[in-house]
């Protein structure tokens, strides 16, 4: 640095100059005058008085001095007119004016001050680049001011993402190399900018061969090598892009060791909507030094979201494909951090090392060292953390998906700490293991943790909370445990306060257990509920606390065993005690050196075979009272033993020797600890069995009224619950002296609860009660009575006419003419004693269980045809029959307030044949194979089966009913009809109310789909109906009958030749927002007529047509209507003939087609037509299959097996016309349909699903088909249906389905002339990728399939339609995602070919479809929304208005919450405009305005602050500034002056600052006047 140095001069005196003026005065000459110049010289002040350019007098002294700035170097040379001058003492240079003067500063240096920037690419470029710089010169990221010859030494830190094998660092265009520790020097000459060029992004193993980088499959998974591997996994399984989902269930590989050298981890797996299902193997490789955050970016909206989902693999999901569970294993994280905060966005949150949240996840082998996890959960939602996985659940679907969770040799030294909120349950491995079945249990097994846990309410050195059916079993601990809990006492939530802290586990909930474990830890607890008294907070060396099972704890189920800690220590712990005692294997642990305690044996080929073996106490199996069961080398729990174990039953159950049963395991051979389902043997262990005698309680136990329900238990274990129409099986144990009853819907007889449940019972005599811990406790038990095979229930009656009851509970009663006595009884050798109020008396029984005697008085039973047997629903006919001999019959209708009107009875008496046949009247019934009894023709039910067809006219969910009648055992079937939704072949019972309404119970195997009671008022039943459409219950619906006037009907009368009667007669309901109106209405030949009413609901009516009144009678046994009007006039509708509605064809083109009015007396009309030529004839049926035709021609039809017509003595077969018979397409299979001709038998032959197929028509409901496949599993035949689809062009398609219950299979076929026309294979030019399509993409009823491969593999499938709006329109079947098949060039990224013709996926934006109305600012300041002129959006950039204005648009903003967005348009001529769309009401708008001046850019402040506008000014939402501030967002507005001024203001409208652009330069100048530096802001990795 130079020294400043100073000169100090005296100026000769003006005095001397004014002498000089003065005496140039005297002698009168003019003086002279020269210039002086003091050239300019950097860093050089001069100091005088004469300023340069100023002219002086001749031989006048100048004298000066000179000031060197401080950065001149070197001593200065002065020089006048190039001549040296030397300064005096004083510093001062002087000279003497004698010619014009140049004076001049020489030798000295100046030193240059320059400013160094260091560049992180062009934001604006492709080649935008994450680097960071540091200098120990200066602020790298600032930029450093250095004087020119000082050296600077900096490092570049890239982005471990990219690739740096390339990379060169340069100072302005020189090439700068590094020394041997990475740090780059040069010397500053002039202003210089560090650049650094030749990076790129790191190749990934999507980028490489298969042979390099991995097909995703078992046998070659993807190969993970660097930061960028584990990257694109990330991005590839946290989205529904096209092509990603093969990466979802892949297969991977770690190949090598990661440092991710301190930057972040993104999470695999983000949420549910987007797990990773695949298999991670970490091959014993480590991924180090990283952070995780649960902060995420919204993709479209740029700001920031919580994820509750945490860890390496944030969430993971097990599927029913076959890759089953999702498996993470031998994989090592060291040195990271892990950090969730959700105070602010709520919710629960699930935190794991290695996996957030395991839906049947298995971790195997994987370690998680030198990690912290620190999280701050909400007050109101719990958060779940631990050092390997924050929730384990093991899932249960059904048999066929059930996903049990294994956390298998894994290790932790993760300290894990809740900060603040209800951290709920936190472990050293596991924060919470839980499983949703016994069936799928969840377990922790030889794992150990070092870190210290602390923060949760439940905190375990293990894990945090254990809930049913989990285990943890061969673990250990040594970190420090601790448990706080500061929600305090909240009302109705005191288990809330609890705090719970156990070295092995926090809790341990019912049928859990913690064995073969031990803790060294230190465990401490807290819960801020202990100022109020009691005790809250507990602490255990292995368990903190321990569910008591249902016995001890009501608030428990019934069944619940206790929680279990088995051979656990925590003292004197040594080798020989953990070898010896914990029973460990070298297979699994391994000590190392002088260590105390063992770590997991790596090395390992297997773990250790041993036998499990099953003790039987004192009973035999085989003749062996042991059963030895070869455990392997897997982990399995004991209910999934229980299955792969042949002598056992798939509930784990065995039958002894003797003939007695199993019914549990336990771990002693006093059967005191219950071996829970959870328990994974991991040694040679002997398990006891307790065996008892189920023929002890097996039989049916019963109601009172044995016809609602029963319980049936079988001596194998097989629990039935029968409740009418409810038949559900599960099963049940007996231990001696309880039952347990589980899975059963018992529930519904104590409450009409439809759920499965778990009940125990006991056996009082001859009664069962049922009971639980909830609602139905031992005080309040459900009394059942037991039911004796050899006894016959019922009624029975002696000569006298008196009835004896015999009822399931063990009493009865005597019913006299004058009265009824009650009685008592019991069974003894042979009959029963009688006790009638103390008095004993005898009945006899014969071998057959039937009562012969009562007190010597002979008794017979009532016979098997007792009862009301009713006709239909609209009929009101009853045969009652006592059941001794005499019958009833009845008809009768019924008035507005349910009595029974116009009552006729007939009376008489029956007998019963030897057949077992009823007979009266001639006539001899009995009964069908339904169990009804049909009587001179007619089909009788039981009383209250309301057989018919009945409907909801529910606008929403309409649903009809057809009950086809109850049959002698109490049970009738039924079919439910939700329309296109869908249907159930049902059964049902009727029972009756407290007031005695018949009330009906409608199943569908165990799924209850109605509770419906009759009102014979109204003629309606009305109560609880299920509606599939979104799987609930509709209160309070009401279903009308359908009469049996409902259809067509003719006559020839010439004015009501034909009536339709829309089947309401009996009703005239008005409609609502929610019903249709139900009345009874005709139509006169064709035209709408009035009404029509029938009285009581009985089949007699009337209408008015024409001013004349119509009286109607309805003959069952003739199928005719009777009608009679004015004096004695009558005649009789009849239904048309079986012709009607069917045209027949023969081989010349001729078409048949009869008018249906055959069987009248004039006759009907058959016309022949043959292209525009008709000719009628008159046709008449001479018998059933028989027509005699006459008129232009005579001749005959005959029905056959054809239909053969004979013709003025020419004959011809003639084939029905239809929209079925030809050749049909079926999707994705190369077996056409083939349906011939129908012929009169109304069959068609053909082929379906390749195989030759008879095809039976029916004519009814507009044509369908049927035909029989038999199944090739059951056996059983299998009915499919074919429908015709027409659509409004005209196009027929078929349906070819199968529907029962919720079986549905459904396929659509088309005709060859309507493939669309991109069937075929299209292939990638570049990658032999190929995309395959069905060609069914014009189907009017059906979307086509498109399958897209990659490597050979399916890895999508879409459904599209060819003739969408915008193009050829795809939907990801798995995402629902959208894209437009766009033509494009076959050199293009991502084109597929065929024909010459390339293609090429585009996704669309959520906007895709939406036609957007015009809204403009009205006068009044409000948006006024046009009704003409609208926009449609193709998804994918283009915006089409009906006015002719066409757009491209980009989506800038997206509001969510407001459901608005911000678009960039450009017209045709490149001009510019905005528009905000408005989706939030039921008609989209957009309004359109003038960009305003805002940049589009995002910029970000030195406090990471990051900035936004939404440049909507000139429109009415108007200006919106974001400022996001971690995961917070504030919104301020902002205005554009006329100048163009932006001034930003605060929500309360003060002023919040300026935001300005200074150059290049941005800044918000706040209005406290502080000015904050931007700098523009762009997404990173």
């Amino acid at each position: 640095m130079a020294m400043k140095k100073f000169i100090i001069g005296i100026l000769i005196a003006i005095c001397t100059l004014c002498l000089g003026f003065a005496v140039a005065c005297v002698d009168g000459s003019e003086p002279k005058y020269y210039l002086i110049t003091f050239t300019k010289v950097e860093g050089i002040t001069y100091n005088c008085d004469i300023k340069s350019g100023y002219e002086v007098r001749e031989g006048a002294t100048v004298s000066f001095s000179i000031t060197c700035a401080d950065n001149v170097v070197g001593e200065p040379t002065v020089t006048v007119n190039d001549s040296k001058i030397n300064k005096d003492g004083n510093g001062n240079y002087s000279f003497k004016m004698n010619s014009d003067s140049v004076v001049n500063v020489l030798d000295i240096f100046v030193r240059h001050k320059y400013e160094v920037t260091f560049d992180k690419g062009d934001p604006d470029g492709d080649d935008y680049l994450y680097i960071k710089y540091s200098s120990e010169d200066g602020d790298a990221e600032k930029g450093i001011i250095a004087e020119g010859g000082t050296q600077i030494s900096f490092t570049v830190d890239m982005s471990v993402y990219y690739d740096t094998s390339k990379m060169k660092v340069l100072a302005n265009t020189v090439v700068i190399n590094p020394d041997d520790k990475g740090v780059y020097t040069f010397t500053v000459t002039n202003d210089t900018n560090i650049t650094v060029r030749d990076i790129t992004l790191g190749q990934w193993f999507g980028e490489k061969s298969a042979e390099e980088g991995g097909e995703g499959t078992r046998d070659n998974p993807f190969i993970v090598t660097s930061p960028i591997d584990l990257y694109e996994i990330s991005a590839m399984v946290n989205t529904d892009a096209p092509g990603t989902s093969i990466f979802k269930s892949a297969y991977y590989k770690l190949a090598n060791d990661i440092d991710m050298k301190g930057e972040q981890l993104f999470i695999i797996g983000n949420s549910q909507e987007y797990p990773f299902l695949g298999h991670f193997d970490g091959n014993g490789k480590t991924v180090s030094n990283f952070y995780i955050t649960d902060i995420l970016i919204n993709s479209e909206t740029y700001q920031p979201y919580h994820t509750p989902f945490v860890g390496f693999f944030g969430c993971t999901y097990s599927t029913t494909l076959e890759n089953g569970n999702a498996e993470i294993y031998n994989l090592k994280l060291d040195n990271f951090k892990i950090n969730v905060n959700a105070a602010e966005d709520g919710g629960s949150f699930f935190v794991g090392g290695i996996v957030g949240h395991g839906y049947g996840a298995s971790i195997t082998g994987c370690e998680t060292t030198n990690g912290t996890i620190e999280v701050i959960a909400d007050d109101a939602y719990f958060g779940y953390v631990g050092g390997i996985i924050g929730y384990q659940l093991s899932v249960y679907q059904g048999s066929n998906a059930a996903y049990t969770s294994v956390v298998n040799a894994c290790s932790s030294s993760v300290n894990i700490e809740g900060l603040a909120g209800c951290v709920n349950a936190a472990g050293g491995i596991a924060g919470i293991v839980e499983a949703q079945s016994p069936d799928v249990a969840s377990s922790v097994i030889n794992c150990y943790s070092t870190g210290n846990v602390s923060g949760a309410m439940y905190s375990g050195g293990i894990v945090g909370v254990l809930r049913p059916f989990g285990s943890v079993q061969g673990c250990y601990s040594t970190g420090s445990v601790e448990a706080r809990n500061t929600n305090g006492l909240r009302p109705g939530v005191e288990h809330f306060a609890y705090a719970y802290a156990g070295g092995i586990v926090g809790y341990a909930e019912y049928d859990s257990i913690v064995a073969d474990s031990f803790s060294v830890s230190k465990t401490y607890a807290y819960s801020s509920a202990e100022v109020t008294g009691g005790k809250y907070a507990y602490t255990g060396s292995i368990t903190g606390g321990l569910d008591k099972g249902g016995a001890l704890d009501t608030s428990l189920p019934v069944e619940a065993n206790p929680a279990i800690q088995l051979n656990c220590y925590a003292d004197n712990i040594n080798k020989d005690l953990i070898l010896n005692k914990l029973g460990w294997h070298s297979e699994d642990w391994i000590f190392e050196g002088d260590n105390q305690f063992p770590v997991i044996n790596k090395s390992a080929d297997g773990r250790k075979q041993f036998t499990l073996k099953l003790n039987f106490g004192n009973e035999t199996y085989n003749s062996k009272n042991e059963l030895n069961i070869a455990v392997d080398s897997v982990y399995i729990p004991m209910s999934y033993w229980f299955i792969r174990t042949p002598d056992l039953d798939s509930n784990g159950f065995i039958n002894a020797d003797s003939g007695k049963r199993s019914y549990g395991y336990y771990f002693d051979a006093e059967l005191k600890n219950r071996v829970p389902n959870g328990y994974i043997p991991i040694n040679g262990i002997t398990l006891y069995l307790g065996f008892a005698d189920y023929s002890e309680v097996a039989g049916e136990y019963s109601f009172k009224d044995a016809a609602k329900s029963y319980v049936k238990l079988d001596k194998d274990g097989t629990l039935n619950y029968f409740d009418g129409a409810l038949n559900h099986t599960s099963y049940y144990s007996y231990d001696g002296n309880e039952i347990v009853l589980y899975n059963t819907f018992i529930a519904i007889a104590f409450d009409g609860a439809d759920t499965y449940q778990t009940f125990k019972a006991v056996i009082d005599g001859e009664t069962m009660l049922i009971y639980d811990n909830g609602n139905h406790p031992v005080s309040d038990a459900l009394i059942l009575y037991k039911k004796h095979d050899n006894f016959k229930y019922g009624n029975y009656y002696d000569a006298n006419g008196t009835v004896y009851i015999f009822e399931v509970n063990g009493k009865g009663s005597i019913v006299y003419s004058s009265g009824t006595q009650a009685f008592t009884y019991t069974e003894k050798e042979g009959g029963l004693i009688i006790d009638i109020d103390g008095l004993r008396v005898d009945c006899a029984v014969n071998a057959e269980g039937y009562v012969t005697s009562f007190d010597y008085v002979e008794l017979k039973p009532f016979d098997k045809y007792y009862g009301v047997w009713e006709k239909s629903a609209s009929s009101k006919k009853q045969y009652i029959f006592d059941g001794k001999g005499g019958y009833t019959f009845v008809t009768f209708g019924y008035d507005k307030d349910g009595n029974r009107v116009n009552e006729s009875k007939t009376s008489g008496t029956y007998t019963i044949n030897t057949d077992g046949e009823l007979v009266f009247g001639g006539l001899r019934v009995g009964f069908n194979q339904d169990g009804f009894i049909e009587i001179g023709g007619e089909m009788y039910y039981r009383e209250n089966s309301f057989v018919g067809v009945w409907n909801f006219f529910n606008k929403t969910d309409p649903v009809e009913i057809t009950f086809n009648g109850i049959g002698v055992n109490g049970v009738g079937s039924a079919f439910v009809d939700y329309g296109e939704i869908g249907s159930y072949d049902a059964v049902y019972v009727s029972t009756t109310d407290a007031d005695g309404k018949p009330v009906i119970s409608l199943y569908y195997n165990d799924l209850p789909l109605g509770l419906l009671t009759y009102n014979a008022g109204d003629n309606t039943l009305t109560g609880q109906i299920y509606v599939i459409r979104n799987s609930s219950i509709i209160q309070n619906a009401i279903f009308f009958l359908y009469d049996d006037f409902r259809g067509s009907w003719i006559s020839e009368t010439g004015n009501l030749e034909l009536i339709e009667f829309n089947g309401l007669g009996n009703y005239d309901v008005n409609g609502n927002s929610n019903h249709l109106a139900v009345v009874g209405n005709i139509k006169i030949n064709g035209v709408e007529a009035g009404k029509y009413t029938l009285v009581n609901s009985t089949l007699t009516g009337s209408f008015e047509f024409e001013g004349v009144t119509y009286n109607i009678a309805y003959d069952e046994e003739n199928d005719i209507i009777s009608v009679t009007y004015g004096s004695g006039g009558s005649f009789d509708f009849i239904k048309h003939d079986k012709m009607y509605g069917l045209d027949l064809k023969d081989g010349s083109g001729n078409v048949y087609s009869f008018d249906g009015r055959g069987n009248l007396a004039s006759g009907g009309k058959l016309t022949v037509k043959n292209g525009s030529t008709e000719t009628n004839y008159t046709y008449k049926f001479a018998s059933a299959n028989n027509i005699t035709i006459s008129g232009a021609a005579t001749g005959s039809l005959t029905m056959g097996e054809d239909f053969t017509l004979n013709l003025d003595g020419a004959a011809s077969t003639l084939y029905v016309v239809n929209g079925f018979t030809g050749e049909w397409l079926v999707p994705d299979d190369d077996n056409k349909l083939v349906i011939g001709d129908i012929n009169a038998a109304m069959k068609a032959q053909g082929k379906m699903f390749g195989q030759n197929t008879e095809f039976v028509y029916h004519n009814e409901d507009g044509g369908y088909l049927t035909f029989i496949v038999k199944d090739t599993e059951t056996h059983e035949d299998v009915m499919f249906y074919v429908s015709q689809l027409v659509s409004d062009d005209g196009v027929t398609e078929l349906m070819v389905y199968l529907q029962s219950g919720d079986i549905a299979l459904s396929i659509v076929c088309i005709s060859p002339s309507r493939i669309d026309g991109y069937k075929g294979e299209y292939t990638s030019s570049i990658t032999g990728n190929y995309i395959e399509m069905n060609g069914f993409g014009a189907s009017n009823h059906v979307k086509g399939v498109a399958r897209q491969y990659e490597n050979g593999m399916l890895i999508a499938t879409y459904s599209y339609t060819a003739t969408a709006k915008f193009g050829v329109e795809f939907m990801d079947d798995v995402t629902g995602a959208r894209y437009l098949f766009v033509e494009c060039s076959s050199d293009v990224e991502g084109a597929y070919t065929k024909d010459g013709k390339s293609y090429k996926l585009v996704k669309c934006d959520f906007l895709y479809g939406y036609s957007a109305y015009l809204a403009t600012l009205g006068e009044n300041g409000k948006l006024e929304v046009s009704d003409t002129v609208s926009f449609e959006f193709n998804g994918i950039g283009t915006l089409k208005g009906n006015n002719g204005n066409v757009y491209s648009y980009t989506i800038d903003l997206r509001d969510r919450a407001n459901s608005q967005c911000a678009l960039t348009l450009t017209d045709s001529s490149g001009a510019k405009l905005r528009a905000l769309v408005d989706y939030s009401g039921l008609k989209v708008t957009i309004e359109f305005g003038k960009c305003d001046s805002t940049p589009t850019d995002k910029f970000i402040d030195g406090e990471n602050k990051i900035y936004s506008f939404n440049g909507l000014s000139n429109l009415s939402v108007g200006g919106v500034f974001y400022v996001t501030e971690g995961s917070k967002t504030t919104l301020l507005d902002y205005k554009i002056s006329a100048s163009g001024e932006i001034s930003i203001l605060n929500p309360n409208g003060t002023d919040y600052g300026k935001f300005v652009k200074d150059g290049d330069d941005y800044k918000i100048i706040l209005a406290n006047k502080k000015e904050v530096a931007l700098t523009i802001y762009k997404e990173t990795l």
